[in-house]
C-alpha cells in the first residue's frame, strides 16, 4: 500500500523512529518520485532499507547514481549521500571511519557552519545506526549533533528527529 501523499517526508521520519522501516522506506521512495533530487530522502530511504536487511544492491539503488546528488543544493547532504554510496560500493574491508572523517572534514569547512555540522553529525549517526551498525557510535554522533548551537536552538524538525533517535539509543 502506498502512502497517502508523496509530500509527507515527516511521516517517513516518524515511521523510521518508530521502527516501522517498511512504511518509512515506502514513504521516502514515494516522496522521491516527485522530488528525486532531494538527497535527504535518499539517505532516509537507504537507511530504512538497511534496517530491513535488504541487499547492498537494493541499498545502492536507493541512492543517486555514483552517489552524486547533484540536484540537492546543500553540500553537507551531497557529501552525506556520497559517504553512504562510497561505503556500500567499497571493498568489504574498507574502514567506515575513513569515509566518515572525509564527510566531517568537509562539513567543518562548509559555509553553512554550525548547521552543516549538525547535519553531518546527524547523518553519520544515522549511518552508524543503519548501514554500519554501532549503537555507541550512533549515539555519540547524534549527541554531538544535538550539542551544536544549531541543535540547541533550532526548531528544525530534524533536531527533534535526532533527539528521538538518540533517546532510543540511551
Amino acid at each position: 500500500m502506498l502512502p497517502s501523499s508523496p509530500y509527507l517526508w515527516q511521516r517517513g521520519l516518524v515511521a523510521y523512529c518508530a521502527g516501522e522501516h517498511s512504511i518509512a522506506a515506502k514513504q521516502f521512495a514515494f516522496d522521491r518520485s516527485v522530488n528525486g533530487g532531494d538527497g535527504e530522502e535518499a539517505l532516509w530511504e537507504c537507511a530504512s532499507l538497511a534496517k530491513l536487511n535488504r541487499p547492498t544492491s537494493e541499498l545502492l539503488d536507493s541512492l543517486p547514481p555514483n552517489g552524486l546528488s547533484s540536484n540537492d543544493p546543500r553540500a553537507v547532504i551531497r557529501d552525506s549521500v556520497k559517504l553512504y554510496y562510497d561505503f556500500l560500493s567499497s571493498p568489504p574491508n574498507t574502514s567506515p571511519a575513513a569515509l566518515v572523517e572525509k564527510l566531517l572534514t568537509a562539513s567543518n569547512i562548509s559555509t553553512d557552519g554550525d548547521k552543516a555540522r549538525f547535519y553531518s553529525d546527524l547523518y553519520v549517526g544515522l549511518f552508524y545506526e543503519s548501514l554500519c551498525p554501532s549503537p555507541t557510535l550512533a549515539s555519540s554522533y547524534l549527541s554531538q549533533a544535538l550539542n551544536t548551537a544549531y541543535g540547541k536552538s533550532s526548531n528544525d524538525f530534524m533536531v527533534s528527529t535526532a533527539d528521538n533517535m538518540n533517546r532510543k539509543k540511551q
